[in-house]
Protein backbone atom coordinates (compact mmCIF):
# COMPACT_ATOMS: atom_id res chain seq x y z
CA UNK A 1 0.00 0.00 0.00
CA UNK A 2 0.88 3.59 -0.97
CA UNK A 3 2.62 5.51 2.03
CA UNK A 4 0.69 9.18 1.73
CA UNK A 5 -1.58 10.14 4.00
CA UNK A 6 -3.56 12.22 2.14
CA UNK A 7 -6.13 11.21 -0.99
CA UNK A 8 -7.36 14.41 -1.97
CA UNK A 9 -9.68 14.98 -5.52
CA UNK A 10 -10.98 18.43 -5.86
CA UNK A 11 -14.72 19.05 -7.73
CA UNK A 12 -14.60 19.46 -11.75
CA UNK A 13 -16.90 21.03 -13.79
CA UNK A 14 -18.64 19.57 -16.56
CA UNK A 15 -18.44 19.88 -19.97
CA UNK A 16 -20.26 23.32 -20.24
CA UNK A 17 -18.01 24.49 -17.00
CA UNK A 18 -21.20 25.40 -14.96
CA UNK A 19 -21.55 23.10 -12.52
CA UNK A 20 -19.04 20.67 -10.36
CA UNK A 21 -20.23 17.37 -11.46
CA UNK A 22 -17.70 15.57 -9.71
CA UNK A 23 -17.45 15.02 -5.25
CA UNK A 24 -14.45 17.22 -3.72
CA UNK A 25 -13.01 13.95 -1.97
CA UNK A 26 -10.61 14.61 0.93
CA UNK A 27 -9.33 11.59 3.43
CA UNK A 28 -6.55 11.56 5.99
CA UNK A 29 -5.24 8.37 6.85
CA UNK A 30 -2.97 9.26 9.50
CA UNK A 31 -5.93 10.94 11.25
CA UNK A 32 -8.68 7.86 10.48
CA UNK A 33 -11.32 10.94 8.83
CA UNK A 34 -12.90 11.09 5.60
CA UNK A 35 -14.90 13.60 3.75
CA UNK A 36 -16.31 13.95 0.58
CA UNK A 37 -19.24 16.15 -0.68
CA UNK A 38 -20.72 18.63 -3.32
CA UNK A 39 -22.22 17.25 -6.50
CA UNK A 40 -21.76 14.12 -7.94
CA UNK A 41 -23.18 13.51 -11.27
CA UNK A 42 -20.19 12.12 -13.33
CA UNK A 43 -20.60 10.72 -17.04
CA UNK A 44 -19.46 7.39 -15.73
CA UNK A 45 -19.65 7.27 -11.95
CA UNK A 46 -18.13 3.76 -11.59
CA UNK A 47 -14.99 5.05 -13.39
CA UNK A 48 -14.85 7.77 -10.93
CA UNK A 49 -15.52 5.92 -7.42
CA UNK A 50 -13.44 3.10 -8.33
CA UNK A 51 -10.16 4.40 -7.77
CA UNK A 52 -11.86 5.65 -4.20
CA UNK A 53 -13.11 2.53 -3.52
CA UNK A 54 -10.15 0.50 -4.30
CA UNK A 55 -8.11 2.88 -2.04
CA UNK A 56 -10.29 2.91 0.84
CA UNK A 57 -10.42 -1.44 0.90
CA UNK A 58 -6.56 -1.32 0.71
CA UNK A 59 -6.73 1.24 3.56
CA UNK A 60 -9.37 -0.80 5.42
CA UNK A 61 -7.78 -4.03 4.90
CA UNK A 62 -4.58 -2.45 7.27
CA UNK A 63 -6.27 -1.41 9.99
CA UNK A 64 -9.26 -4.28 10.93
CA UNK A 65 -11.63 -3.13 13.78
CA UNK A 66 -10.26 0.31 14.09
CA UNK A 67 -12.07 3.25 14.68
CA UNK A 68 -12.77 5.68 11.86
CA UNK A 69 -14.74 8.80 10.97
CA UNK A 70 -16.52 9.69 7.96
CA UNK A 71 -18.30 13.11 6.29
CA UNK A 72 -20.27 13.28 3.78
CA UNK A 73 -21.57 16.46 2.54
CA UNK A 74 -23.64 16.18 -0.84
CA UNK A 75 -25.79 18.93 -2.16
CA UNK A 76 -26.61 16.53 -4.74
CA UNK A 77 -25.54 12.88 -6.67
CA UNK A 78 -27.55 10.88 -9.33
CA UNK A 79 -28.60 7.39 -9.00
CA UNK A 80 -25.64 5.76 -10.42
CA UNK A 81 -23.51 8.08 -7.14
CA UNK A 82 -25.81 7.05 -5.09
CA UNK A 83 -24.75 3.34 -5.87
CA UNK A 84 -20.80 4.13 -4.93
CA UNK A 85 -22.04 5.98 -2.45
CA UNK A 86 -23.57 3.02 -0.72
CA UNK A 87 -20.43 0.87 -1.82
CA UNK A 88 -18.29 2.54 0.34
CA UNK A 89 -20.37 2.97 2.96
CA UNK A 90 -20.58 -0.83 3.21
CA UNK A 91 -16.75 -0.72 3.59
CA UNK A 92 -17.16 1.00 6.49
CA UNK A 93 -15.12 -0.99 9.33
CA UNK A 94 -18.05 -1.59 12.41
CA UNK A 95 -16.81 0.50 14.63
CA UNK A 96 -17.28 3.89 12.24
CA UNK A 97 -18.65 6.84 12.85
CA UNK A 98 -20.93 8.08 9.92
CA UNK A 99 -22.13 11.88 10.30
CA UNK A 100 -24.51 12.65 6.83
CA UNK A 101 -24.47 16.91 6.51
CA UNK A 102 -27.49 18.20 4.26
CA UNK A 103 -28.38 21.63 4.40
CA UNK A 104 -31.47 23.24 6.53
CA UNK A 105 -34.56 22.23 4.42
CA UNK A 106 -32.77 19.91 2.07
CA UNK A 107 -35.05 16.95 2.16
CA UNK A 108 -33.78 15.29 -0.82
CA UNK A 109 -30.40 14.63 1.62
CA UNK A 110 -31.63 13.96 4.36
CA UNK A 111 -33.87 11.38 3.01
CA UNK A 112 -31.19 10.13 1.23
CA UNK A 113 -29.37 9.14 4.13
CA UNK A 114 -32.28 7.69 6.17
CA UNK A 115 -32.76 5.36 2.79
CA UNK A 116 -28.92 4.44 3.66
CA UNK A 117 -29.50 3.55 7.65
CA UNK A 118 -31.48 0.62 7.15
CA UNK A 119 -29.31 -1.28 4.33
CA UNK A 120 -26.33 -1.17 6.80
CA UNK A 121 -24.98 -3.02 10.25
CA UNK A 122 -23.77 0.57 11.30
CA UNK A 123 -25.74 3.80 12.90
CA UNK A 124 -25.53 6.82 10.62
CA UNK A 125 -25.11 10.12 12.79
CA UNK A 126 -26.88 13.34 11.22
CA UNK A 127 -25.79 16.38 11.68
CA UNK A 128 -28.10 19.23 9.63
CA UNK A 129 -25.56 21.85 8.61
CA UNK A 130 -27.93 25.30 8.64
CA UNK A 131 -25.57 27.45 6.17
CA UNK A 132 -26.88 30.64 5.56
CA UNK A 133 -29.46 31.21 8.39
CA UNK A 134 -28.47 34.01 10.45
CA UNK A 135 -27.59 35.06 6.43
CA UNK A 136 -31.58 35.58 6.09
CA UNK A 137 -31.55 37.14 9.50
CA UNK A 138 -29.64 39.57 9.16
CA UNK A 139 -31.83 42.30 8.38
CA UNK A 140 -34.81 41.14 10.54
CA UNK A 141 -36.62 41.66 13.87
CA UNK A 142 -36.00 37.78 14.55
CA UNK A 143 -32.14 38.42 14.52
CA UNK A 144 -32.08 40.86 17.86
CA UNK A 145 -34.42 38.91 19.36
CA UNK A 146 -32.27 36.49 19.19
CA UNK A 147 -29.27 38.01 19.94
CA UNK A 148 -31.12 39.36 22.92
CA UNK A 149 -32.11 35.45 24.21
CA UNK A 150 -28.19 34.66 23.61
CA UNK A 151 -27.15 37.61 25.74
CA UNK A 152 -29.52 37.13 28.27
CA UNK A 153 -28.23 33.66 28.57
CA UNK A 154 -24.39 34.42 29.02
CA UNK A 155 -25.15 36.95 31.43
Amino acid sequence: METDTLFIIEEKSDTSGNRPDTPWVRFDFLAKVFNMGGHSMPEDAKAFYQPIISRLKEYFETIPNQTVTFHFEFVYFNSSSSKMILEILELLPENSTVNWYCRNGDEDMFEAGEEFKPILDKELIFNIKMKGFLKALRNTEALFFIDGFLRYLQF
